[in-house]
Parts: structure tokens; sequence; C-alpha cells
């Protein structure tokens, strides 16, 4: 996905207009996946958090710098499950 195209799905997915991802804009939008592929996103999910940038009040929250980071290693595969 181009990173054009990822800063527009990062602005919709930023309800709030914060310029971050909190961890409960990043659920919505993963809740809003098909099923197939929601049951991945949620089987990765502390590993996606390990991806945040700004922990304030103990909420963690994405940049979009780390946003693009994430859904690079998602495409990639990084996020396979090891066997």
């Amino acid at each position: 996905m181009a990173s054009h195209g990822r800063s527009a799905l990062f602005e919709q997915i930023d309800t709030d207009g914060s310029g971050f991802l909190d961890e409960k804009e990043l659920k919505t939008a993963m809740d809003s996946t098909p099923t197939s592929e929601r049951a991945d996103y949620a089987e990765h999910w502390a590993r996606m958090l390990g991806y945040a940038d700004k922990d304030v009040g103990g909420k963690k929250e994405f940049s979009f710098e780390a946003f693009l980071k994430l859904t690079d290693d998602l495409n990639l595969g990084r996020f396979a499950t090891s066997s």
C-alpha cells in the first residue's frame, strides 16, 4: 500500500484528529475489517502495541511513522505465526 493511501487511512482511523492513533481508534478500525483478517490482527495485538511510540497516561499511541512501520510489517508477513 502506497504511503499516500496509508496517510488517508491513518486520517480516517484518527477520529479525534490528534495526529496519533490510540488503542481505541486502532481497535475500532480492526473490528471493522473482514473477519478473516481480524483474526490475524487480534492474534498479534500485543506485538502491534509494541509499535506504539508514545505512552501518555498509560495509553499507547501511534504516530504516522509507527503506523507505516506496522503496516509494512503486516504486509510483509512479519506477523506470521511461528510454528
